[in-house]
């Protein structure tokens, strides 16, 4: 399988920042503790805009990704594993945006 290649002028892009996951948010979701609905970098469901920031909670039905165990223990993935980025504004983040998000995509979910 080929590595997913996105260069860093990509990430400047407005399809890019509209339909790329940029953060993972938590919500709740019945039994599962580890249900994360993922936000594009105006903090709306992947494919929307808007100003107001979206409550995840709202959207755990129809968009959350129940991970098996804490997605923060998933190695060489988040930019800020604390807060679940995929990416920032740095070089590095963006140059290696497409390697991490193979990553997570590779890890199991429920």
């Amino acid at each position: 399988m080929q590595s997913i290649n996105i260069g860093a002028s990509c990430l400047n892009d407005m399809s890019f920042k509209r339909w790329m996951p940029y953060h993972f948010r938590h919500a709740f979701l019945r039994e599962h503790e580890f249900c994360f609905v993922p936000l594009n970098r105006s903090y709306q469901l992947l494919g929307g805009s808007g100003h107001k920031i979206i409550d995840a909670n709202e959207f755990a039905d129809s968009h959350g990704i129940v991970f098996w165990t804490d997605p923060r223990k998933i190695k060489n993935v988040w930019h800020n594993r604390d807060d679940l980025y995929l990416y920032s504004d740095a070089l590095d983040s963006r140059n290696t945006y497409g390697q991490r998000l193979e990553e997570l995509m590779r890890y199991r979910i429920k």
